[in-house]
């Protein structure tokens, strides 16, 4: 019999060697202290997330990690996880380590009253676990040439970067600021921002307007956060020069950035963020329709849905979006778990026409609050 357990922080080393040795072994060269210091940094008690594992023989042998965060989505929350660090010894392969665990980290998380779990791998891998396709983000690509003919009468004087160190500790107070200040978010706490910003190889700069700090951005142009937006040509600008092309990812709610954008861009794309697995369809249902409906007109109507036993109500009237659980002896569309996902995440929602405008819905974080 497999048996699964949650790590204890004096299994970090441990935990390190194997997911670097993993995947350094599948991939290329990994080391996840620097790939993502928010959860393996020295600095950090411990483990930054939580972390499930399978021993053989006193050694850690396969491991599932799982870092809880706070998405806010304009005053309402989802409690949700990013499933990251899924490795399994290549000696220790075919024994069913993988699934144990998964199994294991996702009913935990169901139990610690997670809503939503996201990650980033192959869609059959995990459709096994309830993980589809889901979320929207637009990548518009630019190049120099959009820059310097589109905005060619943009000022850019005053305007400076640099990047965000540990000593600059003002400058990580503001950013934070900003960034908690938005209304679709993950939160983000001042000790750890400059770590979840330094994730996956980037590098967080400060922007600056005549000397005052005025916004930010992870890597160039990533996750840009201005205190007025009407600086956001200026700093594009500025921040473009020396680049012959690059790729701004924005979020389906971030309007102003896509109208502006796509004014010029060279070329854009709209693609499924990550691979969802929804715990709590009510709440989530709930929440993002009514993030929708921030930016679009949602169409009024009834629906009922019965997912796997669970027996769901949406109403839509006057963009006022309410999500009630039901009776199960109402007629509903029957939905399994990941069909459902599909529907509500995917095209099949969309192409049916149905429910009007209500899906796909829409989900996203930034790229540095990933796992």
């Amino acid at each position: 019999m497999v048996e699964c357990s949650l790590a204890a922080k004096n299994d970090k080393k441990e935990i390190i060697e194997l997911i670097d040795y993993v995947f350094s072994y599948d991939y290329e060269p990994h080391d996840f202290k620097s790939y993502l210091p928010k959860v393996y940094a020295d600095e950090v008690d411990g483990l930054g997330a939580k972390h499930y594992i399978i021993k053989e023989n006193g050694g850690i042998k396969a491991v599932v990690a799982i870092k809880e965060i706070d998405i806010v989505y304009c005053g309402l929350t989802l409690k949700a996880g990013g499933v990251g660090s899924v490795a399994v010894h290549p000696d220790s392969r075919g024994k069913g380590y993988m699934s144990a665990l998964m199994e294991f980290a996702i009913e935990d998380a169901r139990k610690n009253g997670l809503q939503i779990l996201f990650l980033s791998g192959k869609r059959q891998r995990y459709g096994y676990f309830g993980f589809e396709n889901g979320g929207i983000v637009y990548n518009f690509t630019v190049s120099a040439a959009n820059v310097k003919h589109a905005l060619a009468d943009v000022d850019v004087s005053g305007i400076s970067y640099k990047e965000i160190t540990n000593q600059m500790e003002n400058e990580i107070k503001i950013a934070c600021k900003l960034h908690n200040e938005q209304p679709c978010r993950v939160k983000r706490s001042e000790d750890e921002f400059l770590r979840i910003v330094n994730s996956w190889g980037d590098k967080p700069y400060a922007i600056y307007k005549n000397g005052k700090m005025i916004g930010y951005s992870v890597g160039i142009l990533g996750e840009l956060v201005l205190k007025d937006e009407s600086d956001y040509a200026a700093v594009l600008k500025k921040m473009f020069e020396g680049l012959d092309k690059t790729t701004i990812p924005v979020g389906s709610f971030e309007r102003g950035k896509i109208e502006f954008l796509s004014a010029f861009c060279e070329d854009y794309s709209i693609r499924h963020d990550k691979k969802l697995c929804v715990l709590d369809w009510k709440s989530v249902l709930s929440v993002l329709l009514t993030l929708k409906s921030k930016t679009v007109r949602l169409t009024d109507g009834e629906a009922a849905f019965n997912i796997d036993g669970e027996c769901i109500g949406i109403s839509v009237k006057n963009n006022n979006v309410t999500v009630v659980d039901i009776d199960e002896t109402v007629t509903a569309t029957a939905l399994s778990h990941n069909s459902a996902q599909r529907m509500f995440f995917e095209l099949d929602g969309l192409l049916g026409g149905k429910f009007g405008n209500w899906f796909p819905l829409p989900f996203y974080v930034d790229h540095a609050d990933t796992f």
